[in-house]
Parts: C-alpha cells; sequence; structure tokens
C-alpha cells in the first residue's frame, strides 16, 4: 500500500514506544515499524534506521482499507476448521458493504472459492466454521488431510482508488486424517416394492483407501447403522454409485444413508427417507 501515513498518536495507541522517550512528545520513536507494515499494511514515510518518524515528520492522509486474514485456526479436524478475519480499517472508503471468508483448495479463489459472507460489516475480528456442508468446488467437501487456502475479504462501498474488494494475505491450513467423508443419494424411481438410491461422493482425501462404501436402510431405526441394519454393499474406492434395492413393504416409510469405511473407522452421510407406494 504506497504512501499510507500514520499519526504519532496512532503509533503510541498501538506499539511501545522506546525506552526513556515520551509517548505523545516530538521525539516519541516506536521499534518495529516492519511489524506495523505486516500488521496493517500501511507504510510509513520517511522512516530513520529502524524506528518510525518522529510526529514532525509525518503528515496524515486518506489511507486505504484495512482487512487481516487472522493466522489463528481453531477446531481443525478432518472435515471442518474455523478462521477468522479483522476488518482493521476502512480507511478512506465510505463504508463497508460485506466482510467475508473465504476457502479454497486449489488456491485460485476465483474458481473454487468456497464464501462465508457475515451477518455485520462493522470493523473488529469476525469467524466462520467451515465444514463438511460446505461444497469446496471441486463436487465434494472439506476433506480429510487436505490443505486449504483461506483468506479474509472487505468489500467497500463506493469503490475506493477504483477498488471495491480488498484482501486480507492467503494463509493455510491442512485438515485431519482421519475416517472418509460421505454423503447420501435422494431416493428415486419409489413404487411400492423398490426404490433406486446410494451413496454420494465418498472421499478419503489422502487417508487411508475406502474399503467398503455403500448405503445401509431401516424401516425401524431413524439412525440405520451398518451393525443393526441391512446394507446394501455398492463396492470400494471413491466414487458415488446408485442401485435399486427390490423386497421392500408397501406402504412403508424407509430411513436411509450412505456410509463408508477405510481402517480408520466408518462416516455417514445424512439420513434422508422415503415411502413407498400402496400396493
Amino acid at each position: 500500500m504506497a504512501n499510507n501515513l500514520v499519526t504519532e498518536a496512532y503509533l503510541a495507541a498501538n506499539f511501545s514506544p522506546k525506552s526513556g522517550i515520551t509517548p505523545g512528545s516530538d521525539d516519541h520513536v516506536i521499534l518495529n515499524c516492519t511489524e506495523i507494515l505486516a500488521r496493517y499494511n500501511v507504510t510509513i514515510s520517511p522512516s530513520t534506521g529502524n524506528y518510525c518518524p518522529k510526529q514532525s515528520e509525518l503528515t496524515a492522509v486518506a489511507s486505504d482499507p484495512v482487512i487481516l486474514t487472522k493466522e489463528d485456526v481453531y477446531a481443525v479436524m478432518k472435515d471442518t476448521f474455523m478462521i477468522f478475519g479483522d476488518a482493521v480499517s476502512k480507511g478512506g472508503a465510505t463504508s463497508i458493504s460485506a466482510l467475508s471468508l473465504q476457502v479454497s483448495m486449489s488456491g485460485n479463489f476465483a474458481t473454487d472459492a468456497i464464501v462465508h459472507y457475515m451477518g455485520s460489516t462493522s470493523l473488529g475480528e469476525f469467524a466462520s466454521y467451515f465444514d463438511y456442508d460446505s461444497n469446496d468446488g471441486h463436487g465434494g467437501y472439506i476433506r480429510p488431510n487436505t490443505l486449504y487456502y483461506y483468506r479474509a475479504k472487505m468489500e467497500v462501498s463506493p469503490a475506493y482508488n477504483g477498488v471495491t474488494d480488498w484482501y486480507g494475505v492467503t494463509r493455510t491450513v491442512t485438515t485431519d486424517t482421519g475416517a472418509p467423508n460421505v454423503g447420501t443419494f435422494p431416493a428415486d424411481s419409489i413404487t411400492s416394492t423398490q426404490a433406486r438410491f446410494g451413496v454420494a461422493n465418498p472421499q478419503n482425501g489422502g487417508a487411508p483407501a475406502i474399503t467398503a462404501k455403500g448405503v445401509v436402510y431401516s424401516s425401524i431405526s431413524i439412525i440405520p447403522t451398518i451393525e443393526d441394519d441391512v446394507v446394501l454393499y455398492l463396492g470400494t474406492g471413491t466414487g458415488s454409485v446408485i442401485d435399486t434395492v427390490s423386497g421392500l413393504i408397501p406402504n412403508t416409510t424407509y430411513y436411509y444413508r450412505g456410509y463408508a469405511t477405510n481402517s480408520l473407522g466408518t462416516s455417514y452421510g445424512p439420513v434422508l427417507s422415503f415411502t413407498t407406494a400402496s400396493s
């Protein structure tokens, strides 16, 4: 950000003065100008050595908007993590129209970003969970043992210096290894004794290979499992599979969900239901 100068009062409020110098005085100098640049995307000019300039050397001017991508990442698991942004300043812009956090598996946010918009446009920190329910632009979701890129974004209105969209730096997070992620295909072609359903997009994300996948269903249990209910085995490895089940009872509600298993465990997709037709 070119020539975005800051006042001595701003420096005094945000950084500790050099020992023996009175904060707010003309001789007040602040250590670590490079930290200011890194944290706030501002340029300190002129400067003397490794110190910030005196008040008499500074001229306050309108600055660019400042948005930070926080390095902290919480709740990192095989299919979820929480990231943070910080809207530090709208600078010379009139107003903030939107704040968001973006995640990408390729690093090309223009092609595969998951975007979570915040409910507020206020200055300060904001955060969002990204999890298995977030479409990752690759036909699946947040996956185990996978590197993700993320960044914060501030949109201002009207454009400031011809720019509407302002971004924090891009950072990375890698999800944990674990049991597969998997979805459930909704049932169709439903008759009195048949229905077609399947397992949707099982992914191991670099974790141990998927050794079994399919659908588990029941007319009794609303949360069917492979231990207690009927299992429709649909093979191994990644990839969606749909099949038709026969021998169902007319006018009966069935509960079903996709499953996938690897050496670390079994995961299930969302539970769905359908009702067979009367005979």
